[in-house]
């Protein structure tokens, strides 16, 4: 496989792949067994200000750092269990005072 996408079998080129992106109001919509559709625009890598490559044997490094997504992940729950505790909380304080108003 080419830089540019072209598929070849021995020296004979029998395909392009096309590299595009989506826009930036594009939607992914399951497709079902793992496949996803792109529904709205796409975007000529050109117009982006370069052509892209394909390179064929190479592995793509994440954009994700692992580690201090969860760290994040344990922060945002560690948030939601102390505002879960806030309202369990307020929700004692307005049963006791509805039990001590229904009292009179």
């Amino acid at each position: 496989m080419a830089d540019d996408g072209q598929v070849f079998q021995k020296e004979l080129a029998v395909a392009r792949i096309k590299l595009v992106y989506p826009a930036k109001d594009a939607r992914l919509e399951a497709a079902g067994n793992g496949l996803y559709r792109v529904s709205g625009a796409m975007v000529d890598p050109k117009d982006l200000g370069g052509p892209g490559r394909l390179r064929q044997g190479f592995l793509e490094m994440s954009n994700v750092n692992s580690t201090r997504e969860m760290v994040e992940l344990m922060e945002a729950t560690r948030h939601f269990e102390s505002v879960q505790k806030a309202v369990q909380g307020m929700d004692a304080v307005w049963d006791k005072a509805l039990r001590s108003l229904g009292e009179f």
